[in-house]
């Protein structure tokens, strides 16, 4: 579906009854948002016979995987941004591709977005006053974007206090097993890494939209670009200090893991030191000899086991002025 929005002193947003409109409109002097919502192979024409975008730009708005740059070419600005949607209560990143020229603004995505049908809704209403250009349109959007990255921040920093807090507890005895806080190490490791993936070369892009290095971006726009640039940049050490944290985090947990099974195993030393002198004793004692002296005794018995009870006993008395107990 193709969405056409005039941005200008009176905005408006429509669905072009056809591909003729498009064009038509592209010929007036008001700046122009086109928004291609999973465009049809018919409405995708429209890039490079009306546009007259490179191929290679056409083609990336097309593959399913591509990484957040930027490119320079001599009518147009191209850009790609990975975004977080909202889709069943669950946040996915999502493509979303630019292609930005003093006089348009055209967006490209496979999936519906949230954002971009709120920003369209606040430029109709009038509450994007001010945004009369496309660089300027863009840079909305692109913070709004950057805006949706905040709540994910949030639930990884709960869930690390979490985690944190299931170390604590698993330390002092709780009922929380170890296998459990290891996957919740590893989920949340991996979507730290997954960010971090997709917003490193996201901040790169922001960064040149910074230093005012196209001319599609006027320079009282770029200003707002650094803007943008320094929240991703936050983000980004916000992660790495997340997962700075997750990574000491899991440390302490072996190592608490590790002193359990150390206490563990000095128990079951001790006790197995303190049996085997009285396995000695059975053994002299179970020997099949006719003539042993403390046999024919009648306190032989209690004998044996008296000096059982006083052997374990000095070990335990022993062991505990050594502290091993």
């Amino acid at each position: 579906m193709v969405t056409l929005c005039v941005v200008g002193a009176k905005p408006r947003c429509s669905v072009p009854s056809s591909l003729g409109e498009v064009a038509a409109l592209l010929k007036r002097a008001e700046p122009v948002w086109v928004d291609f919502d999973s465009p049809t192979p018919e409405e995708a024409k429209l890039l490079s016979e009306v546009f007259k975008f490179h191929r290679l730009s056409i083609e990336d708005c097309f593959d399913h995987v591509h990484y957040p740059k930027i490119e320079q070419f001599p009518n147009y600005l191209f850009v790609i941004l990975h975004v977080l949607e909202v889709s069943n209560k669950r946040r996915l990143t999502t493509e979303v591709d630019f292609f930005l020229t003093p006089k348009f603004l055209v967006t490209v995505h496979q999936k519906s977005s949230v954002v971009l049908e709120a920003v369209r809704k606040h430029l109709v209403d009038g509450a994007l006053t001010g945004y009369e250009s496309p660089d300027m349109l863009f840079q909305a959007i692109s913070s709004r974007y950057v805006d949706e990255y905040l709540p994910v921040l949030d639930e990884l920093d709960d869930q690390i206090d979490h985690v944190e807090d299931a170390v604590f507890k698993s330390n002092q005895g709780g009922a929380v097993e170890s296998t459990a806080l290891i996957n919740q190490f590893l989920i949340s490791k991996k979507k730290i890494t997954t960010l971090r993936r997709l917003l490193t070369p996201q901040r790169d892009v922001f960064s040149r939209l910074s230093r005012n290095e196209f001319s599609q971006v006027s320079p009282a726009v770029v200003v707002y670009f650094r803007d943008i640039y320094d929240r991703l940049f936050r983000i980004t050490e916000l992660l790495d200090s997340f997962r700075d944290v997750l990574s000491s985090t899991l440390e302490a947990h072996l190592s608490v893991v590790s002193n359990r099974l150390n206490e563990v195993m000095k128990v079951l030393t001790i006790v197995t030191v303190i049996l085997l002198p009285l396995t000695v004793i059975t053994g002299v004692y179970g020997m099949n000899f006719r003539y042993m002296p403390e046999l024919a005794r009648h306190w032989g018995y209690p004998w044996a086991l008296g000096l059982m009870v006083v052997v374990a006993g000095g070990l335990v008395l022993y062991f505990k002025r050594r502290r091993w107990l």
